[in-house]
């Protein structure tokens, strides 16, 4: 090997190793606290909110709902708000995405679950590319 093809694989050698390291550290980031309970202080629109003692805004996985500049955002925010809005929630983390939001499916204190009732409610939809249709297959009982 010559000087030009060890430091090449040297480069590559570090790079993978950084990779690894992140992708470590990405895991237990996400595993550190993947449940998350608290009160909901902020909706944002209508799949994202805000919930006490936890920085990162929630974005409810598997939700599509219209943005501020789109037809039916303000049923899907006001949607939200009645369902979650200072109420006392649990957030299972499932990702964090490109924001750097914690996406999550979040539950009201009798169980049900605010990402499916968003959807089922017609003010947003299911986000497909994600859920691969977990919520419009039928729910075993």
């Amino acid at each position: 090997m010559n000087r030009k093809s060890v430091r090449l694989f040297g480069t590559v050698a570090i790079s993978l190793a950084m990779l690894v390291v992140f992708f470590q550290n990405r895991h237990e980031i996400l595993h550190a606290s993947d449940t998350i309970q608290s009160r909901v202080r902020h909706v944002v629109d209508g799949d994202s909110l805000y919930l006490e003692n936890h920085e990162p805004q929630i974005r409810l996985w598997g939700v599509d709902a219209p943005e501020r500049n789109e037809s039916g955002y303000d049923r899907a925010r006001n949607t939200l708000t009645g369902l979650a809005l200072d109420q006392s929630v649990r957030c299972d983390i499932v990702d964090t995405d490109k924001y750097q939001r914690s996406v999550a499916r979040c539950f009201l204190a009798d169980g049900q679950e605010i990402n499916r009732m968003m959807i089922e409610s017609g003010a947003a939809k299911e986000y497909l590319r994600f859920t691969q249709g977990y919520y419009s297959s039928p729910r075993e009982q």
